[in-house]
């Protein structure tokens, strides 16, 4: 391997580990939150569960009124009168009163919204890939399994 090889290599570890960081941290960081310790959704399904989703927004913007001793309590099930239930998404209360929040995505824009969110970023995963293997092994001409080892590594990642 020649030296433009290696600095190559070792910036794509370096984006890694750069990304593998900032995961952990934000992970670490939820995980201390009260969201996570009521409901115990896992880190990696919040981004892909709308409706938790939703109701972690509801509570990152207003985790600051805990400092005021607010309490949160998510995914209530009440009793209806036919005997049913229904759900309530989150519940604060606080020294100024009761709140119920009820985070809702049933528009179409939403889920359009969503599709096109979810297959553009494995699009652009996808073309991230064959770009870094075109760089590093047509132009640059790297070993092809450890380039593509590394791209796999970065596109996991990403995703």
């Amino acid at each position: 391997m020649n030296n433009v090889e290696l600095y190559f290599i070792f910036a794509c570890l370096l984006i890694s580990v750069f990304l593998i960081c900032d995961f952990l941290h934000r992970k670490k960081l939820y995980e201390a939150g009260s969201y996570y310790n009521i409901t115990k959704t896992p880190f990696i399904l919040i981004g892909r569960n709308i409706g938790s989703y939703g109701e972690y927004l509801i509570y990152e913007t207003l985790k600051h009124l805990e400092s005021e001793r607010a309490k949160f309590l998510f995914n209530l099930y009440i009793p209806t009168y036919n005997g049913k239930t229904t759900e309530i998404d989150a519940v604060m209360i606080s020294q100024c009163g009761i709140f119920v929040f009820e985070s809702k995505t049933d528009s179409l824009a939403m889920a359009v919204t969503e599709c096109v969110s979810f297959f553009g970023c494995r699009l652009a995963t996808g073309l991230l890939d064959v770009l870094i293997m075109f760089v590093s092994v047509n132009i640059l001409h790297c070993n092809d399994m450890v380039m593509k080892i590394l791209s796999n590594i970065l596109v996991i990642i990403l995703n």
